[in-house]
């Protein structure tokens, strides 16, 4: 019997990274960071849960947060195991991004490949969500855990840089600071 369990944290979202893995000192894995609430940072210790609560400035986003990650590849004794992306759901519960594996293989994660389905929904900081995290016992750190959806609740759509249109402004003296790239969207 497997001692895995699934559960489901909400909380707002920043950095974001579900399409394209993040590489750190030679690892990449997708990310991103929940600011739940107190009541949520105390149900995620009552987990058991290992990841570690950070409290540094996000642009968009105030309070602390966990990164929960999943990896892109994972060695189990002498077997590499490759983990797609997480499945991105929208509010109602729909799939709206996942993965398929055969067949048709598209998405390449280097040596392991899957099929998207669906289009990207870039998700901007600040956006309200519900992370489902695999949870499992780890021989020696209590809890480990592994990002398996994202669920979109409340979406503020990132722009990138270079999509954003700038306006010619014949005045000098700008009254205000331009917002960050980014805007609500909602489903």
């Amino acid at each position: 019997m497997s001692k895995t369990k699934y559960l489901k944290f909400r909380g707002l979202s920043s950095y974001a990274m579900v399409y394209k893995p993040d590489e750190f000192n030679g690892v990449k894995n997708w990310k991103i960071n929940l600011h739940p609430d107190e009541d949520t940072i105390e149900s995620i210790k009552e987990a058991g849960i290992q990841a570690r609560l950070k409290d540094k400035p996000v642009e968009g986003v105030d309070g602390k947060f966990f990164t929960f990650k999943r990896p892109v590849e994972k060695v189990f004794g002498n077997r590499t195991t490759f983990f797609c992306p997480p499945i991105i759901i929208d509010r109602d519960g729909k799939e709206v991004v996942k993965y398929l594996d055969g067949g048709k293989k598209v998405f390449s994660n280097e040596t392991g490949m899957f099929e998207m389905v669906g289009s990207e929904i870039l998700i901007g900081n600040g956006s309200l969500v519900e992370v489902t995290l695999e949870v499992y016992p780890t021989k020696r750190f209590g809890n480990g855990t592994r990002l398996q959806s994202v669920k979109i609740i409340d979406l503020i759509e990132y722009v990138r840089p270079d999509e954003i249109d700038e306006e010619v402004v014949e005045d000098d003296d700008i009254p205000f600071e331009p917002e960050t790239p980014s805007k609500k969207v909602s489903w």
